[in-house]
């Protein structure tokens, strides 16, 4: 599992190279989330249908522990190391970077 922090995320997102995913339930992803990110709770989260493009994908939670879950199945399931926001959305606001 590899850790970003909020600014090599902005940068990886900046220049296109993510798919960002959200493993919040979707009440949380509703109320704020990253611009362009994409809703896929934990609770029923897929790993087989994010495997295939493993490489591009980025998960991230409230605070880093439900991406990182997400992110060992993932890994599991795809033979890849995968990325996640250290921190979480909060890590993300606490910078001062701005969520829909």
């Amino acid at each position: 599992m590899i850790e970003l922090s909020p600014a090599e995320l902005e940068a990886q997102i900046d220049a296109g190279r993510v798919r960002l995913v959200d493993v919040r339930e979707s009440l949380e992803h509703w109320f704020d989330r990253i611009a362009g990110s994409e809703s896929a709770p934990l609770s029923s989260f897929d790993p087989a249908e994010h495997a295939g493009r493993a490489e591009s994908v980025v998960l991230y939670c409230r605070s880093g522990h439900r991406s990182g879950v997400a992110a060992a199945r993932l890994s599991a399931a795809s033979g890849l190391p995968i990325r996640h926001l250290a921190g979480g959305i909060a890590a993300w606001k606490a910078s001062g970077r701005s969520v829909q």
